[in-house]
């Protein structure tokens, strides 16, 4: 199978994905994790103090009295790194229910006294759902998960395809299918009420007051905020959200919240009605303008 039949064969199972009409073959349940990642890349990147999104350095000045930023969708724990070396030192709690790299944020958890991580799925209800992964020549491409492979279409297609020859090593033929991995998701509300009662063990870091949210789970942001609208009444915390204000039910769910959105211009934010094309976007509380312009970000 050439580069192009693998394309080809990419739409096909996603149509057959999309209309419920899996095939037997189309699906693995256990393949070799070659990305999963070792404790090993956690303490490199501990040590190189790096940055690895220029966008995380909006949350440098979050004092630790804010409260605590809740990194959902946390992957090897990068972005929650990240943070800690643009300058916060609130507490970070990361959300990632793929077991791949729990080893890796196990790891941060021992190097930062301030950080924990939680092997949760979040959604809007607790239910059961699949998590949908590509394999391409029984190598599962981490990283690019959906629930219920909500966001599998051209778009994602084409990113598969761009890593042939890098993530995905170029081959004679090419292979592809479907890691299906069974979650039960929760609304964060309820996760975090019982850490804070006791009713599950609680987290290191301290919970009681969310200041800031980053969301990057692969479309099924809306289904996260949906299951944390008591947090987002109670403590109105920042949002670091990916596709920012170009996914409507996003949209709907934070403006009736009473948000207002902003896209970064170096190391601020300016507020904007405009649809983005970054990959990240921000939504802030129209009440907590004054504190975030004393904090310089507007």
């Amino acid at each position: 199978m050439s580069k192009d039949h693998l394309g080809r064969a990419i739409s096909d199972l996603y149509e057959r994905l999309a209309a419920g009409a899996l095939r037997r073959d189309d699906v693995v349940t256990s393949v070799r994790l070659g990305n999963a990642t070792p404790r090993r890349f956690i303490r490199h990147f501990a040590r190189s103090k790096a940055v690895y999104e220029d966008d995380a350095r909006i949350l440098s000045p979050f004092r630790r009295k804010m409260g605590a930023i809740l990194d959902i969708g946390a992957h090897w724990g990068y972005m929650a790194l990240s943070f800690r070396h643009a300058g916060t030192d609130c507490a970070i709690v990361s959300f990632e229910p793929i077991a791949a790299h729990h080893a890796c944020l196990d790891e941060l958890r021992r190097i930062d006294g301030n950080f924990d991580f939680s092997k949760e799925g979040l959604g809007e209800h607790e239910q059961r759902v699949t998590l949908y992964g590509p394999v391409v020549n029984g190598k599962a491409i981490m990283g690019l998960n959906s629930v219920g492979g909500r966001i599998f279409d051209e778009h994602h297609r084409d990113h598969l395809l761009s890593l042939v020859g890098g993530e995905i090593p170029a081959a004679q033929s090419y292979d592809f299918k479907l890691l299906a991995t069974p979650l039960v998701t929760r609304p964060l509300d309820r996760v975090l009420a019982a850490r804070r009662l006791l009713v599950l063990p609680p987290f290191r870091a301290d919970t009681k007051r969310i200041a800031a949210m980053k969301l990057d789970v692969e479309g099924h942001e809306p289904h996260v905020l949906r299951g944390a609208e008591a947090t987002l009444r109670r403590d109105r915390p920042f949002i670091m959200i990916e596709s920012g204000n170009r996914n409507p039910a996003v949209r709907a769910i934070l403006e009736g919240h009473g948000y207002v959105y902003a896209e970064r211009a170096g190391a601020r934010l300016v507020e904007t009605t405009a649809f983005t094309h970054a990959a990240n976007g921000f939504w802030l509380h129209v009440e907590r303008r004054g504190e975030y312009q004393q904090l310089g970000l507007l």
